[in-house]
């Protein structure tokens, strides 16, 4: 199986989403999988990309935790 993803960026570029694409390995040799379907799917995730920006629609912000060594169990 091969396998591409590429990140759906939102307003402030960091990735909400992702698209994917498969194929059986058989069906296409990997430089010909990679070059045959990487520039759709950078499109692709692009395009939707531009459309949620386009909407207005936001990215629901959570929290990220940091670590904290001071409080850090060992």
């Amino acid at each position: 199986m091969r396998v591409m993803a590429a990140p759906v960026l939102d307003a402030d570029g960091l990735p909400s989403a992702a698209v994917s694409v498969a194929a059986p390995a058989h069906s296409l040799p990997l430089k010909e999988f990679v070059s045959q379907t990487a520039p759709p799917l950078l499109d692709a995730a692009a395009a939707i990309g531009k459309a949620i920006r386009c909407s207005g629609a936001t990215t629901l912000q959570t929290h990220r935790p940091t670590l904290n060594t001071a409080n850090s169990l060992n």
